[in-house]
């Protein structure tokens, strides 16, 4: 007789661990369908699968999937998005109520330039600018005439009164701080995590016998550098 051995699937019901794991991967809607055929087929311990054996799991699976993932975590992530809805909608009119708006105390022009400056043909205007001072930077050469060089240098002179433009540069640069103290904590927690991957799977040995789900020559936690870009490709949600 040849020397074979029943393997385990790899999401199952043989404990309580194992079942919570199966059933938040079942949640995530992540491959459910095949996982639901094999507990179908599944007879007993030690014992050949035959083809829809217990058509009665299809109930289970099929409420879990209905119950949990359409109903609950739906339920639950409405129930936030309104608490949030609700908590911007009393700010917001806590605030109206608190002062009216700064332009009800200016003058009649004022207010009308301040319409123009609101408007959203006002931001298609300043675009429109921003690409016409593009094409115009684009057209500087080497050795160019000197009557091309007065009319760029004019056109840069009429560009510099958009103020709108200039703010939206100072905005982008008072930001870069934030940026970068928002990619160091990133990058700490990678760091953390990378750390933590080499120490507790580098020494996984993956071969026919036991095999690495979702790992390979790409993707493996042997070193640092491939670490990193494991978790990063975890991280983009790549499957």
């Amino acid at each position: 007789m040849s020397d074979h051995r029943w393997k385990n699937q790899q999401y199952n019901f043989d404990n309580l661990g194992r079942a919570l794991l199966t059933l938040f991967v079942l949640a995530l809607k992540d491959g459910w369908i095949p996982r639901m055929y094999n507990d179908i087929d599944a007879v007993s311990v030690e014992m050949q699968p035959i083809k829809n054996y217990n058509e009665a799991t299809l109930i289970y699976f099929i409420s879990f999937i209905l119950i949990v993932r359409f109903f609950l975590l739906n339920m639950f992530a409405e129930e936030a998005r309104n608490k949030v809805k609700h908590a911007k909608k009393i700010e917001r009119q806590q605030r109206l109520i608190r002062e009216l708006p700064y332009y009800t105390r200016f003058p009649l022009w004022r207010k009308c330039l301040h319409d123009v400056y609101i408007s959203k043909y006002f931001d298609l205007i300043i675009t429109a600018i921003i690409i016409l001072n593009v094409v115009t930077m684009s057209l500087e050469y080497y050795s160019m005439p000197s009557d091309l060089d007065k009319v760029l240098e004019y056109l840069f002179k009429l560009l510099k009164i958009a103020t709108g433009v200039r703010a939206l540069l100072d905005t982008v640069v008072h930001s870069l701080p934030q940026i970068g103290n928002l990619g160091l904590l990133f990058f700490l927690f990678f760091f953390i995590f990378t750390t933590l991957g080499v120490e507790l799977f580098g020494k996984l040995e993956c071969s026919e016998e036991q095999l690495c789900s979702g790992l390979n020559k790409h993707a493996h936690f042997k070193n640092f550098g491939m670490t990193l870009l494991t978790l990063f490709r975890i991280a983009t949600g790549d499957n």
